[in-house]
């Protein structure tokens, strides 16, 4: 019972580390290509060498297997391996605090994926902020003080400053 378990842990390893290349997924892709064509190939042999009366087989022996092809992609799309940003982003909406920074300074610095939005990047900072990060703390200071994103307030910056003082020195 422990080898066949350890036997398919291994396959599980093997697959999660193909699967997570593009390369491996590539290879997978043409695999299943090279395999539907044979299968299609085969198929579409005995429908052109069977009887007229049993011109529906072919068909019918074709559909789980089409069927399963998609339900297989389908998987794959959806248990694909994240992107960073996705990771990130996925970690800030479950509250944690220096996903909640970066994912503050990304939209604070903006990339080809995503515009500058400084009312995002303040809306991240203050969340991280108001668990406790310190950098965040200090970023949302900078934005109320210079009215990136959120109006200008320096008693606000002020209070926000202090706070990343006192939580850096703790």
């Amino acid at each position: 019972m422990r080898l066949g378990s350890a036997s398919v842990e291994g396959v599980e390893a093997a697959a999660d580390r193909v699967v997570g290349h593009a390369a491996g997924r590539r290879i997978l892709l043409l695999g299943a290509a090279v395999l539907a064509a044979v299968v299609l190939g085969g198929l579409g042999l005995l429908f052109w060498l069977g009887s007229g009366a049993f011109y529906h087989l072919p068909l019918i022996a074709l559909a789980p297997l089409v069927l399963l092809m998609v339900w297989q992609t389908r998987q794959l799309r959806k248990d694909r391996p994240r992107t960073g940003r996705d990771r990130v982003s996925e970690a800030a909406a479950g509250g944690n605090p220096e996903a909640c920074y970066q994912l503050g300074l990304a939209h604070r610095r903006g990339t080809s994926q995503r515009p500058k939005d400084d009312l995002t990047a303040a809306l991240w900072f203050r969340r991280a902020a108001e668990a406790g990060h310190a950098g965040a703390m200090q970023a949302l200071a900078e934005a109320y003080l210079g009215g990136h994103g959120v109006l200008r307030d320096p008693r606000e910056a002020a209070r926000w400053t202090e706070a990343a003082r006192r939580e850096s020195t703790s």
